[in-house]
């Protein structure tokens, strides 16, 4: 699994700021492995999946590793958003504006 790949690293953030992850075609990968994991449980909504709230360390420790600024993200004024690209990939935003790193860390 490639934490590091935006789309995925944007699934894991989108879990820990709302706790919920949905299923969708460009997070598929994250959310497949997530399933697996003990930090997550499937809710009664479909292809939907929420934060056990003892593993946030956990998941917190994982974005620490594959993506060192991720709380620089999280800080940001506003609500948090992602932005599906057309070609599959994602930028994580704020509503007070980008905050993300364009590119895997290290590279932007």
């Amino acid at each position: 699994m490639r934490w590091g790949d935006e789309p995925n690293r944007c699934a894991l953030l989108e879990l820990w700021a709302t706790g919920a992850l949905r299923k969708l075609r460009r997070n598929g990968e994250a959310w497949d492995e997530l399933q697996r994991l003990p930090w997550t449980r499937l809710t009664g909504r479909s292809g939907e999946l929420t934060l056990v709230p003892e593993r946030r360390p956990e998941l917190e420790q994982l974005l620490d590793g594959c993506w060192p600024e991720w709380r620089q993200v999280a800080a940001g004024s506003g609500r948090l958003a992602i932005r599906w690209t057309r070609a599959g990939g994602a930028r994580c935003r704020t509503s007070g504006g980008e905050r993300g790193s364009p590119g895997r860390p290290g590279h932007g």
